[in-house]
């Protein structure tokens, strides 16, 4: 596929900073998070008690685990990573668009920057393990013993062993535009996918199956999504918007138009079912179709 000529990505960074694509996710965090972050007077999200309880719960699993509190029940056959930082954890997409208009959602996915999102749902799931099994504990006993704390036997207050929330991992499939492993759980009676940062992929002439970045940053991230809209993150550390294109929330709440992060023939070329995605959104969200959009669709590449 010919891409000579295809236009820059749109990019959160002012003109005089040049970004190679080759920046780690610390440098990238440290050095550029300052341009994603969406001021309040911009756009806002207002969390339900569900969420809330959700997001803090996931923050501290995580907090857990960076600080080696987190018992670990024998059945973990999954090797967890050593952390050198905090795992950055991102509500990702359709949620964070959704909620900055003031909409329901309960699409909640997750992505991680350190790990794969099966290592972090493991992480969550023994922390709910857990923190149930204490919470048991203290009911049954009027007490909060720390030995019944730390027994991490996985049997709740009366001696029987709980049940612990099921992990599903849906494998990578790059022949179905399905680059990264994905693991869903249920958290709270709340469908959740946790997955890795999807990074910045490199691509044959004659393929659509890509070679990954390894080492992902949030950019790397939106600019595979498939529209400005959607490459939108809500950040559970900071709790602030985070918008990586720098198009997102102003193409959603003021132009109303529908754009891609990259070039519209490279995103399409990516999952040409998103030509598809372009007139659901268009149409849910009173969208423009952005022209690059129309020509792209028409492409004989697409």
């Amino acid at each position: 596929m010919n891409m000579a000529g295809s236009r820059e990505a749109y990019t959160c960074l002012p003109d005089n900073i040049q970004y190679t694509g080759n920046e780690e996710a610390d440098q990238l965090d440290s050095n550029f998070l300052k341009y994603a972050v969406v001021k309040n007077d911009t756009a806002s999200i207002d969390l339900a008690p569900w969420e809330e309880r959700l997001f803090q719960t996931l923050v501290d699993a995580a907090i857990a685990y960076e600080t080696n509190s987190l018992i670990l029940n024998g059945d973990v056959t999954i090797e967890l990573p050593k952390l050198e930082k905090p795992i950055e954890i991102r509500i990702a997409g359709g949620w964070v668009r959704d909620k900055i208009m003031k909409q329901e959602s309960h699409d909640v996915d997750i992505a991680l920057d350190s790990m794969s999102g099966h290592q972090f749902a493991t992480i969550v799931q023994q922390y709910l393990i857990h923190h149930q099994a204490v919470a048991d504990s203290t009911a049954t006993n009027g007490t909060d013993d720390s030995s019944n704390k730390n027994s991490g036997d996985g049997k709740n207050g009366n001696g029987k062993k709980k049940k612990k929330p099921k992990i599903a991992v849906i494998a990578a499939n790059p022949n179905q535009s399905k680059h990264l492993e994905t693991a869903t759980m249920r958290v709270y009676n709340v469908d959740c996918d946790f997955v890795h940062l999807r990074g910045g992929e490199v691509y044959t002439s004659d393929s659509r199956i890509p070679t990954l970045k390894e080492n992902a940053t949030p950019l790397d991230d939106a600019l595979r999504r498939d529209f400005t809209v959607n490459s939108l993150y809500y950040n559970l550390r900071t709790k602030q918007i985070e918008d990586w294109t720098g198009r997102g929330v102003d193409d959603l709440r003021n132009k109303k138009i529908l754009a891609t992060p990259l070039d519209a023939r490279i995103t399409f070329h990516d999952d040409p079912l998103r030509v598809l995605r372009a007139i659901r959104f268009a149409v849910r969200y009173d969208l423009t179709l952005s022209e690059e959009i129309v020509l792209a669709a028409k492409s004989a590449d697409v």
